[in-house]
């Protein structure tokens, strides 16, 4: 188990969704390793909130997450 924070930054948004060809994601500074693509994220309660697709570099080094919905 990993714990982290979701971030806003808009600056590292748009860079994600750039790169990433995303039309909906969030950020979260929280640990990843090559190899974790895919790995969900969950709130306290156990519910699913994204799953990881990858990490963007620039003023923070944030995973990025596509939402569930």
């Amino acid at each position: 188990v990993v714990y982290g924070n979701i971030v806003e930054s808009k600056v590292d948004l748009d860079a994600a969704l750039a790169r990433y060809g995303l039309s909906a994601a969030f950020l979260a500074d929280i640990d990843s390793v090559d190899g974790d693509s895919g790995a969900a994220l969950v709130d306290r309660c156990g519910l699913v909130l994204g799953l990881l697709v990858g990490r963007v570099d620039g003023i923070g080094d944030y995973a990025v997450f596509t939402p569930i919905t």
